[in-house]
């Protein structure tokens, strides 16, 4: 738990870039090892947050553009380059399509954690993003033109307007960002090598994941000793989109003291279609939410900067 706790505080910066934005994917990975752990029972996050655009701010918050995504930062820093296609997925650039991830993470005492994700994109104001794991948590996203019906598992959908632009892109990278945010998690371990051109729903390449020759651990792999690790993956390195990719990851890791095996596979698939249109649910399954609660938004509006953002992946 102490190891979530320094990796949130590490958010505590005045100026959010898309390092940032990357950790706030990476908690992904910690959540689901925590579950497994017995840490904490987590909750799936169903929605986003609002907050002031930063010409409202008077010159309080500095912008820093990301660098540039390109071939040679995959190829010479996947950190770096795994960090940006976190907080990256240009959607409405490949049409409608279905995005498919799978990730099982297991330690070696048989705690196991499976989670499930699919992304249905129609249009941009019409699409779903459904993320389940076998320990009962999960939440269900539609979009439909500027209406929301959003879930945790097993409940009614709560039907209300959109809150903001930035909610439907991390309803999207909720799904979208899985594969990355575990590749990240090991990226300091990783050599990739160009295998080149490939077929894919649009231009991308093959590349192949290796163990590196030097390995390092930082973060909340700081304790772990990767001894095995292959993966392939098809991608645009120039713009960070992800299509096809496998991941398996076989270390140790150091929690509560206790070295315990660990185990990460993970797959992900973008291609064609799979539905014309996304079903809205019936009169019957949803309840209306005239308005979000905003306590938390306003909490983390007031002390953006000064503390970690609540309720943020």
């Amino acid at each position: 738990m102490e190891s979530y706790r320094r990796l949130a505080t590490a958010q505590n910066s005045p100026v959010m870039t898309v390092e940032v934005m990357a950790k706030n994917r990476y908690h992904r990975f910690v959540r689901n090892l925590l579950i497994i752990s017995s840490l904490c029972f987590g909750c799936v996050a169903s929605g986003g947050g609002t907050g002031a655009d930063d010409k409202d701010l008077n010159g309080l918050v500095t912008k820093i553009p990301p660098p540039k995504l390109t071939e040679a930062m995959l190829l010479d820093n996947p950190a770096e380059w795994f960090a940006l296609a976190l907080a990256n997925y240009p959607a409405q650039s490949l049409g409608a399509h279905r995005l498919k991830s799978e990730s099982q993470l297991q330690l070696k005492d048989s705690r196991v954690l499976n989670v499930e994700s699919t992304l249905d994109f129609v249009s941009p104001t019409e699409f779903r993003a459904v993320t389940n794991n076998d320990k009962d948590l999960g939440v269900d996203y539609i979009l439909h033109n500027d209406e929301v019906y959003v879930r945790q598992r097993y409940g009614k959908y709560h039907r209300r307007p959109v809150v903001s632009q930035e909610e439907i892109v991390n309803a999207q990278l909720r799904v979208a960002s899985d594969f990355a945010s575990y590749v990240h998690a090991v990226a300091d371990n990783i050599a990739i090598e160009k295998q080149g051109d490939a077929k894919c729903i649009a231009p991308c390449q093959q590349f192949k994941l290796s163990l590196a020759a030097e390995k390092v651990s930082k973060g909340i792999l700081a304790s772990a000793k990767i001894k095995n690790l292959t993966g392939d993956m098809k991608a645009d390195a120039t713009t960070g989109m992800i299509f096809e990719g496998e991941l398996s990851v076989v270390g140790t890791i150091t929690m509560q003291n206790q070295p315990s095996e660990l185990t990460i596979k993970v797959t992900h698939r973008v291609g064609a279609p799979s539905v014309d249109a996304i079903e809205i649910p019936q009169k019957g399954k949803w309840v209306r939410t005239h308005k979000r609660i905003q306590d938390v938004s306003d909490r983390n509006k007031l002390l953006k900067g000064l503390a970690p953002p609540v309720g943020v992946q």
